[in-house]
Formats: structure tokens, C-alpha cells, sequence
């Protein structure tokens, strides 16, 4: 990507790849900022190892310029937003720690003094530097480019870490602006997303390889306070936030009339697809992602009720429907997602030879996910195949009884788990992440979707524990834990 940027800024200097906070800055200052990055590393005697760790201060552009320099320098990167947990992930290879945060009054380099390797502190970029002086250009050798990980959590507490080379990095951005229909010079708002999301990371690349725009905004306030001072072609935001937009009295903050709307990350109910087509009167396109894999699988705009719960499967992608000993199902039976593997896709975890072989197998990726497929081709994902109820002994998949509830409570997020109370018996809970009860006849309507269980609780709590990523995922063992204490 340093070579396009640097390639760019002689052809479009002015033109913006980012507008941060506000502030646009063109090709040009991009690769000033790249270039003012490049030497403050060699001038410290860095990168050292196969791996420098970033603990990203904040600022997007500048984490970014870093992160673009420590990989020309041949250096593989990986961000965290604390120093705790960067070291936490113990990425291969680590040999410094790189960043631009300070200690005094911040919380990110706590634990310095017990790093395993050299931490250096940069001095910020800034902007006064980037707007003006020669272009820079890259020595005629130098080491080979270093990829990135990016990681995710899930909804589970443990870190899974995905690799990706520089080798195929363009043919991956190409991919995925193909898969999502973006036009050439798209201007893309990423909001606060951090690159080590798959997002995060893969979203910006496929703009900036076509000379797109990223919008990043990280002003103090709401995330949609500053929304409508820029005009945009495509946004990401997951249900919790498109409801966040909705309960905002200016919800029409998106100013382009055809600005593309994607969403995953949950479910999306009726209620809350009538809301966005009549006040916000945008594209909407549902789609089913994986850090691991290079384009989304599946998408669905939405056009009607009916699309809702069905994806098509991404051109180019080939999703299947399986049973436990891999054999495809036919339409309309229940069983696991599988997605074939591309050259683009990751092909496996760092340092986790039990989890890549679970997920990793047979050319394809198994993203642990229940789906059905309907005769047409389109897919239906049911939720995890790992959360079950035990009924009588018995393991039933919760995800079909979680989407009927949350149907049933106008689209609030609802987890149901089962287990032995206090006294030894078996019970259902139900939590409903909600400020208001349901209505006693919803209760009921509830309670008779589980006849076979002798005792049903209701529990409501106004947030779930969620994670702290823009995907706001619910942490499912977190919440079952505060359910059973």
C-alpha cells in the first residue's frame, strides 16, 4: 500500500484519503506523513524482530501512517489499544513496541516496565508537518513488505489472531470492493474503527488502492454529532448503532440520497427495517462477514420483509450447508456453515494449531456458524452452533428460539440459556437486553415457546456485557455467568 500511496500523491495530491475530524488530507500529505513515520523509526533503530506491536494512541491517521511504515520497513504489525493487551496477544516474533501515547495520565502503556522488548515512544505526526515539501519516494531496495494481524475476540474473551500478507494485498482490496459494489473514488466513513478489526483494516486498504476516501472521526461527543458536515457513499454500523442513528431526532444525518448501508453483526429486526426506509430513505445491505475471510460471504439488500433472514451467496463465494461428517444437506435442512477458501483468505490462527485445524479444514473455512439454505441458493444463518439448550438431556440449538423471541420483543437482543439453579433443578433464563418489561401477554406467548422446560425466568438488564469493538458483540460467556450468580 505505501508504493500506491506514494504513486497517488504524484497523481491526486490534493485529493483527500482521509478526512479526520474534519480535516481533509490529500494523497500527498498522506505520503509526507508515511515518509516522516519512515524516519523516525530507522532513526531509532527500528523495527526490531519479525513483529512490531502498535498500541494505537487514538489518532487513526497517525496509527495508520505508522503502521503503513513499520511494513515497508519489512516489519509485520499488530495494533492493540493497550499495551496490556497487546502483550496479552504475544503476536510471533514481537521484537518492539511502537507508539505515539504518553504515560503520564495515560492508561495505555501501563505494565511498560514488564515488556518483553524495547517500547518506543514517537513523537506525534501532527498535520503542521504533512501539507507542505518534496514527495517522498522509496529507496530503490528494500526488505520485503511486512503483513498484519488483526484479531477478534468473538463473543467468547479469547483472542484469535489473523494474518495477512502484503503479497496479495491489492487482488484482496479488488476482491472486496468488487463483492461490495463500490465505485471507483468511493468515499467510505469508517467512523472510529480500529485496524485491528477485520473492517477496520480491510475497509480502508480497498479505498485507498483505488484512491477512494476514509472518513475517520474521533471528536469528543456522539458518533453521529459530526456525521452530516460529510458526504459519503457507504457506512458500516451494526444494529446497536443503527438504532442509536434512529433514536436521534436529526436521524437523516447520511446526506447522500445513495449511500449504502451495510450492517451484520446480529439481527436486524421488522420494526427496525421500516425505520430505517422511512426516515432514513438509504440502501440498506445486510451482510454475513468474517475476519478470516478476504470478502463477505453472503449479502442482502434489503428490499422487502422477505429478504431479511436470507442471504445471497457473495459472486465468486461458495457457501454450503453441512452435516457433522461434512456432507452437504439438502435445502432446508439445518446444519453448519462452510465457506470454500480462497488464495485472499487467511489460512489459519497464529500460534493455535487445535483452533485453526476446527476452523480451517478440507479447503474451507467453518466459521461455527447454524444455516439453512433454501432452493434458490440463499442462506438463512440460525446463530452459533456451540450455544445449545439442554433439554432433558437433550441439545437443541438456541439460536432459532433466540430470533423468534427477539421478533417478539420488537427486535430487542434476547440470550437464553439453560442450567441448574440453586437447588438442583433445570431452569431456562431468558434476558432481554431492555429498559422496559414486555408486556405480560408477550411473557406468556414466551413462556409457551418452552413447554418442556419445568421453570422459565425472565431477566431483564438495560446492557448486556458486550465487546469493545465496533461490532458490539455480545460476550455470551460473560452474560451467562452474571445470570448464573
Amino acid at each position: 500500500i505505501v508504493e500506491k500511496i506514494y504513486e497517488l500523491a504524484r497523481r491526486q495530491p490534493a485529493h483527500p484519503a482521509i478526512v479526520h475530524n474534519g480535516t481533509s488530507i490529500g494523497y500527498a500529505a498522506i505520503a509526507r506523513a508515511i515518509a516522516i513515520a519512515r524516519e523516525a523509526l530507522i532513526a531509532a533503530g527500528l523495527p526490531r524482530g519479525k513483529t512490531a506491536g502498535m498500541v494505537a494512541a487514538g489518532n487513526l491517521f497517525e496509527t495508520w501512517a505508522i503502521d503503513t511504515a513499520l511494513r515497508s520497513l519489512g516489519a509485520d504489525t499488530l495494533a492493540a489499544p493497550t499495551l496490556k493487551e497487546l502483550l496479552e496477544l504475544d503476536p510471533p516474533g514481537l521484537g518492539c513496541v511502537v507508539t505515539t501515547a504518553r504515560e503520564e495520565g495515560d492508561g495505555r502503556l501501563v505494565g511498560r516496565e514488564r515488556a518483553p522488548c524495547a517500547v518506543a515512544v514517537l513523537t506525534p505526526i501532527g498535520l503542521a508537518r504533512i501539507f507542505a515539501g518534496d514527495l517522498p519516494t522509496l529507496p530503490p531496495s528494500h526488505a520485503p513488505y511486512g503483513g498484519h494481524y488483526v484479531y477478534s475476540s468473538g463473543t467468547t474473551g479469547r483472542f484469535k489472531k489473523i494474518y495477512y500478507d502484503a503479497a496479495r494485498e491489492e487482488p484482496r482490496a479488488a476482491a472486496r470492493r468488487a463483492a461490495l459494489s463500490l465505485p471507483p473514488g468511493n468515499v467510505h466513513h469508517a467512523m472510529r474503527t480500529a485496524l485491528w478489526t477485520g473492517n477496520g483494516w480491510k475497509a480502508p486498504l480497498a479505498h485507498w488502492w483505488h484512491g477512494g476516501t476514509v472518513i475517520f472521526e474521533q471528536r469528543e461527543g456522539g458518533a453521529f454529532d459530526f456525521m452530516a458536515e460529510q458526504e459519503f457513499g457507504s457506512i458500516t454500523l451494526a444494529p446497536p448503532m443503527l438504532k442509536q442513528l434512529l433514536a436521534r431526532a436529526d436521524a437523516a444525518v447520511i446526506r447522500n440520497p445513495d449511500c449504502r448501508v451495510f450492517s451484520g453483526f446480529g439481527l436486524v429486526s421488522k420494526t427496525l427495517i421500516q425505520d430505517l426506509r422511512t426516515r432514513l430513505r438509504r440502501r440498506f445491505v445486510r451482510n454475513y462477514s468474517c475476519s478470516e475471510l478476504a470478502v463477505p460471504s453472503l449479502l442482502s439488500a434489503i428490499d422487502g420483509a422477505e429478504d431479511l433472514d436470507w442471504y445471497a451467496p457473495t459472486p465468486g463465494k461458495r457457501v454450503q450447508i453441512v452435516d457433522e461428517s461434512g456432507a452437504p444437506l439438502p435445502p432446508g435442512t439445518q446444519g453448519e456453515v462452510r465457506i470454500a477458501l480462497t488464495e485472499l483468505d487467511a489460512s489459519g490462527y497464529a500460534d493455535d494449531r487445535q483452533a485453526s485445524a476446527r476452523a480451517f479444514r478440507d479447503g474451507f473455512f467453518h466459521p461455527g456458524d447454524l444455516g439453512v439454505m433454501r432452493a434458490d441458493g440463499r442462506v438463512s444463518i440460525l446463530g452459533r452452533a456451540a450455544d445449545v439448550l439442554v433439554v432433558q438431556g437433550r441439545k437443541v440449538p438456541v439460536a432459532p428460539f433466540e430470533q423468534d423471541l427477539q421478533r417478539m420483543f420488537d427486535g430487542a437482543e434476547v440470550c437464553v440459556f439453560s442450567h441448574l439453579n440453586a437447588k438442583g433443578d433445570e431452569e431456562l433464563v431468558i434476558a432481554i437486553e431492555s429498559a422496559t418489561r414486555p408486556s405480560a401477554p408477550k411473557l406468556q406467548d414466551a413462556v409457551r415457546m418452552f413447554t418442556e422446560f419445568g421453570q422459565v425466568r425472565f431477566v431483564m438488564r438495560s446492557q448486556f456485557p458486550r465487546t469493545d469493538d465496533t461490532a458490539r458483540k455480545v460476550r455470551r460467556a460473560a452474560l451467562k455467568a452474571l445470570l448464573a450468580s
